[in-house]
């Protein structure tokens, strides 16, 4: 079992994991709410542990997207040329214009902290390469069961 946040009522529902992927409705305001994918739940843990204000962002454009999802399925229940409908789509377009723009944004900050996250590899890599003879000597005596001396340290 896992757990999700409502973004309209903030309550918490449980879910099974063969939900992963559906919408259910929230039992408390009946928000159509999109279960997330293995994938996206454990990116979303793990940007949420290294960048709080992008995961915020990140939640904010789901929640976006719900509330964009919510509008369009009440235009399809009006009258074809019905003049609420015209409005209601206009609105939509317009919320779709600014979800865009934070998407694009949204990603822009994804790029960045990718770019650390990489930056931070290859000084790892260059590290590790420094250490080349010792990694290997150490390794080799951990496969042949030579115990580890004060200077393998």
């Amino acid at each position: 079992m896992s757990q999700i946040v409502c973004r309209e009522c903030q309550r918490s529902l449980r879910y099974s994991h063969d939900l992963r992927g559906k919408k259910v409705h929230c039992p408390q305001c009946k928000t159509l709410i999109s279960i997330p994918l293995l994938e996206m739940e454990s990116y979303l843990s793990e940007v949420q542990e290294q960048n709080q204000a992008l995961y915020d962002l990140l939640l904010q454009e789901w929640q976006m997207e719900a509330q964009a999802q919510a509008l369009a399925h009440d235009i399809q229940r009006l009258p074809e040329n019905s003049r609420d409908r015209q409005q209601r789509i206009e609105a939509l377009r317009t919320r779709l214009d600014a979800m865009f723009e934070m998407k694009q944004e949204n990603r822009r900050r994804e790029i960045q902290q990718l770019e650390r996250q990489l930056e931070a590899l290859r000084e790892r890599l260059q590290i590790r390469e420094q250490y080349r003879e010792r990694i290997i000597q150490q390794r080799l005596k951990e496969l042949i069961g030579i115990k580890p001396t004060l200077q393998d340290r």
